[in-house]
């Protein structure tokens, strides 16, 4: 009576099992021919985070042990990019493309990681709901939670290092979810200590997730306890000696015991309001000073230990040439810099700053206000708001369950930090997948799912591809990339490599990319605010204020200065036009 009763159930999970793998290849082909199309498109631009990676990996190659064991950015990826520039040495001008060819590796590392998870949790579902589940929804929930997590918050496009994350914290999610499942113990444990050691190498925050998932571990009670203890010493011997090495020598250089300076940093930034770029210490900020308008307290931050130099004047000249040997060393390594800012806990300030946090992950997960996503160009980010009212609507007709609460705990780990201190757009992306497996796991899909949330990712996610698609073509008839387009016309103006120039503004976004391209180092410039381009506090200074501005600059070791935008009347008192850029030059010889 049971087998026959039986049966029907056995062939239906059988078939549904098919239907999930041909849908899952198909899915597979869709991702990455969306991915490699915003990866082409994107080919020949690059970050200002990215310029910093670059001088990073080659720190290594050269053997600059100071700078490429770096406080603010984690090791493996810039070391990776370093390493492949090496080995392939391209020609200056594509080394952008090696880069974003490198990150379309890594995005199919994501991918597979991703379908890891998946094929584990899924399984995971199955032993606990003892029946079969609909792997054609999960599949089309996965794959389009994937997309918009890499494509709209992180942005493969971008060269950064959370699409490495990503990839680590997926992959050892899936291995947690294995080892409740009671896989093959041995091999997942020391396979979670390689991730998580990895994923330590990759980004700060992935300690928290990796101690919160060694936890996970020793609460698998599908696997007997003295195994689950010697599984988790392993898994941590493990992740210690992959990542020990590095904080050792991380702790050595700066004096104290440290994995990274980088939320450090972040939170004398956003939660004490210390100055965003030339912090020197002194008086506390006020508020005009504060990089968010929404900090409550203005705070002492302490005093510098070896801050960039202000020069004497009206007009606001720092120089930093030395010690750090890169194209932009405010960027490069700013922990290095901020060496003596004092960290100090404000309730109201932290409270102030986790809402800002929470009211930004409900504006990226959860936004109610579909005319305005549509105006913006957003539309991907309305699958994950769909998602969550289907949620809702299959809560309410058929109750909770309790299974999601695994990958729930390891979203927490991830989000925790971030939320509290700073979060963008692409820290939620890589903790995405597992939020909304974890959440759909509280419901039971009913067999109209699969067609429903397919639709949906038709509709919301692959319209937005059409762009990308004639971004990619229009992008193979473009001459010269803007950055490429100055550097060769610096060079021709007689900016050789090596050299050393001023800015008249915050150089990082205007600047450090073509300064990259051409091998030139940024010792000095103008700086009033991280959010202000303009330089106009050099050109509508007072002469006198201008020769003493340009004085400093010389004295700070520049050949030249460069302007983004120089008036007419300045090309008379030797200003020289770089092509048909825009840009300026003013060769310190000349003065």
């Amino acid at each position: 009576m049971s087998l026959i009763a039986t049966a029907p159930s056995v062939r239906a999970a059988a078939q549904e099992r098919t239907v999930g793998g041909e849908a899952r290849l198909l899915y597979r082909a869709v991702v990455l021919l969306i991915g490699a199309l915003h990866i082409f498109a994107a080919r020949h631009t690059i970050t200002t985070d990215g310029v910093a990676y670059f001088d990073v990996g080659d720190a290594l190659m050269r053997g600059d042990w100071k700078l490429a064991v770096n406080a603010t950015w984690s090791p493996l990826y810039p070391w990776l990019q370093g390493f492949v520039r090496w080995l392939v040495d391209p020609p200056v001008t594509h080394e952008f493309a090696l880069a974003h060819l490198v990150n379309f590796a890594i995005f199919t590392a994501a991918l597979f990681s991703m379908e890891f998870l998946l094929s584990g949790w899924l399984d995971y579902l199955q032993l606990r709901r003892q029946g079969p589940v609909h792997r054609h929804a999960w599949s089309a929930l996965a794959y389009g939670v994937f997309l918009v997590g890499t494509l709209a918050l992180i942005e493969i496009s971008l060269v950064l290092m959370d699409l490495t994350f990503c990839t680590f914290v997926l992959l050892a999610a899936g291995l947690l979810v294995r080892i409740h499942n009671g896989e093959r113990l041995s091999r997942h444990y020391m396979l979670l200590g390689l991730a998580c050691g990895f994923g330590c190498l990759t980004k700060g925050p992935f300690y928290v997730v990796a101690f919160s998932i060694l936890v996970l571990t020793l609460m698998a009670r599908a696997v007997p306890l003295h195994t689950r203890l010697k599984g988790a010493a392993a898994a941590a011997a493990i992740m210690i000696c992959i990542c020990g090495p590095f904080v050792a020598a991380l702790s050595l250089k700066t004096g104290r015991l440290t994995v990274s300076d980088n939320g450090w940093l972040n939170y004398g930034w956003y939660v004490n309001g210390a100055a965003y770029r030339h912090w020197q210490g002194g008086e506390p900020n006020t508020q005009e000073q504060i990089v968010k308008k929404r900090h409550i307290v203005p705070m002492d931050t302490g005093t510098p230990k070896q801050p960039t130099r202000r020069a004497d004047g009206a007009i606001p000249v720092y120089e930093f040439g030395s010690p750090l040997q890169c194209t932009y060393p405010v960027w490069c390594e700013p922990s290095y810099w901020y060496e003596g800012l004092k960290i100090q806990m404000h309730p109201w300030q932290q409270l102030n700053r986790l809402w800002v946090g929470v009211k930004f992950l409900k504006g990226h997960v959860a936004n109610l206000h579909p005319m305005q996503m549509l105006q913006s160009d957003r539309l991907p980010f309305l699958f994950t708001t769909f998602l969550l009212c289907y949620w809702v609507h299959l809560a309410i007709r058929d109750g909770f369950q309790r299974h999601g609460a695994l990958l729930i705990a390891v979203v927490a780990a991830g989000l925790a930090v971030q939320l509290a201190v700073y979060i963008e757009k692409r820290h939620l992306g890589s903790m995405l997948v597992p939020l909304f497996l974890g959440l759909f796991a509280f419901v039971r899909f009913d067999r109209h799912s699969p067609r429903i949330i397919t639709a949906a990712l038709v509709l919301l996610l692959l319209p937005g591809q059409i762009q990308h698609l004639v971004a990619a073509a229009e992008s193979m008839r473009q001459q010269s990339p803007k950055e490429w387009t100055i550097a060769s016309e610096m060079r021709r103006a007689g900016v050789e490599p090596g050299a050393t120039v001023a800015s008249l503004t915050y150089s990082n976004p205007v600047h450090a990319k073509w300064a990259r391209l051409a091998r030139v180092r940024i010792v000095a410039e103008v700086y009033t605010s991280a959010f202000d381009s303009s330089e106009s506090a050099f050109w509508k200074a007072p002469v006198e204020d201008r020769q003493k501005a340009m004085a400093a600059f010389q004295a700070s070791g520049a050949t030249a200065i460069v302007a983004t935008k120089a008036p007419d009347w300045a090309h008379a008192e030797g200003w020289v036009p770089v092509g048909d850029t825009g840009y300026s030059l003013y060769k310190l010889g000349t003065l």
